[in-house]
């Protein structure tokens, strides 16, 4: 352990149990709190560092606005987009091991979320190799188009030669000036096209050159009158679909480390040295995660679906990340993979759907609850001291016209039938009598027969018998 100054190591101990009610969070164990050795026998540090990246706290939050992200730039026909790739990850996965704090160690996480990601520069990576390898078979006569034993064919199938191939990849992926070098050991360009490197070069830059509209200056090296070109495709980053996939713990045992390091008395690598294990954390596998492609203002139609195709056969072909030699980063970019990625989606929204139905519902009822509670407070103190006539009519005041009318038509029926109460037929007369005397007049010429008929009789007796008159 590296110790601080008094002053501030216990600053430092209490931002460490800070997040998550003490738990370190995963971002920040894996970047700003590694736990460096004691001492040249301290070899327990890298489980510890390792398994506080493991343990770490992490908000999956953020995952779901992604998603909503990626649906969005997906459109609606978005299980055949091109713009959205669904792969399956097979085997652990380790992204920028060199990149951080922690020796051979570190991942790709959200600075947020702690979430793992594969950088866009790593997906365009495994997609750009996918297509200089097809491109390097194919000139080598190793690959036949149509080949459906050799997996790279695939890659070239919508193309009639190399050139035309190589033409497209320089349009996707772009290029720096070092790509028209001469020697293969600067240029992925002159590595793929091998002998037939100058040829291809010189066609190749004819029609980049017509396709940007420049003129050569130099026609014996008109790659030099191209600028760099970042492009067609956005390759963004990747993240997982549903779920942080989790992290594990993963070991090497080197056998042979003084070997390794030059020792000229272990020159021959004999085996007397003792195995040093190296623990280190990696992405567990099981998960489905989402590659997205961004069009930019230079994309042409076709060649979205070109990348995503390119795509999907580097992660299942070639893998991304480290140590893919060993069998990490493997993936299952399948039809069948994006189709139950999709059903399962689709089963996630609906139960969302639901879940939302029921909480409106349950939020309506609430507030309709609340707004009877103070329904009846209000009622309660507008009728303090009141008799129970005038609470009656003070009631029968509130209604709407129609809500009057339906009290009205319905006054012969009982109450359990829907009719007034005793109470309020009483105060029903009193009105008609009175402030609704209007309302009355026109009830009565229309109450001629039937329900109406019967309504009306029903008022007449009951003033009869409330006030021993006639209605009005």
């Amino acid at each position: 352990m590296i110790h601080a100054s008094p002053g501030v190591a216990p600053m430092l101990d209490t931002l460490r149990r800070r997040p998550a009610g003490g738990k370190l969070a995963r971002s920040l164990a894996a970047t700003r709190y590694v736990d460096f050795p004691d001492d040249a026998q301290d070899k327990d540090w890298r489980r510890r560092n390792a398994s506080a990246v493991k343990d770490g706290a992490t908000d999956s939050r953020k995952l779901g606005s992604w998603r909503d992200f990626a649906l969005k730039l997906a459109g609606a026909d978005r299980e055949n987009s091109p713009h959205l790739l669904l792969a399956r990850q097979k085997s652990r996965l380790m992204v920028n091991m060199a990149g951080g704090v922690f020796e051979n160690g570190n991942l790709c996480l959200d600075r947020v979320s702690g979430i793992p990601f594969l950088p866009g520069s790593a997906v365009k990576g495994c997609t750009r190799r996918l297509a200089l390898a097809a491109l390097q078979e194919w000139i080598s006569g190793e690959l036949i188009p149509g080949d459906g034993e050799n997996l790279l064919s695939a890659a070239v199938a919508d193309f009639k030669s190399p050139e035309d191939f190589l033409f497209q990849l320089c349009l996707i992926f772009g290029w720096g000036d070092l790509e028209w070098h001469d020697s293969k050991d600067k240029s992925d360009f002159a590595w793929a096209c091998g002998e037939q490197w100058n040829s291809f070069r010189f066609g190749v830059v004819g029609k980049l050159c017509a396709h940007l509209r420049i003129e050569p200056k130099d026609k014996e090296r008109p790659w030099k009158s191209l600028p760099h070109f970042a492009g067609s495709v956005a390759f963004l980053p990747a993240y997982p679909w549903e779920k942080d996939p989790g992290i594990e713990l993963d070991v090497i045992t080197c056998h042979h480390s003084e070997y390794y390091k030059g020792n000229d008395a272990f020159a021959d690598a004999p085996d007397t040295e003792e195995p040093v294990p190296v623990i280190f954390p990696a992405i567990a596998p099981g998960g489905t995660w989402a590659f997205l492609l961004q069009p930019t203002a230079r994309t042409q139609d076709h060649q979205i679906e070109t990348a995503r195709a390119w795509l999907a056969l580097g992660l299942e072909a070639l893998g991304i990340g480290a140590k893919t030699n060993a069998g990490y980063g493997w993936f299952d970019a399948s039809q069948v993979v994006n189709e139950q990625a999709w059903e399962s989606l689709a089963v996630a929204e609906k139960r969302e759907k639901e879940a939302a139905a029921r909480e409106a519902g349950r939020i309506n009822h609430e507030a309709e609850l609340e707004k009877r509670r103070r329904a009846r407070e209000a009622e309660a103190a507008a009728t303090k001291g009141m008799s129970e006539d005038e609470r009656a009519d003070w009631k029968l005041a509130q209604l709407s016209d129609d809500q009057l009318s339906s009290k009205v038509h319905a006054f012969f029926k009982e109450p359990k039938k829907g009719g007034p109460s005793a109470e309020e037929s009483k105060a029903i007369v009193r009105a008609l009598r009175g402030s609704k005397l209007d309302f009355w007049n026109q009830f009565k010429t229309s109450a001629v027969k039937g329900d109406p008929a019967r309504a009306a009789d029903a008022i007449r007796a009951l003033n009869k018998q409330l006030f021993g008159d006639k209605m009005p």
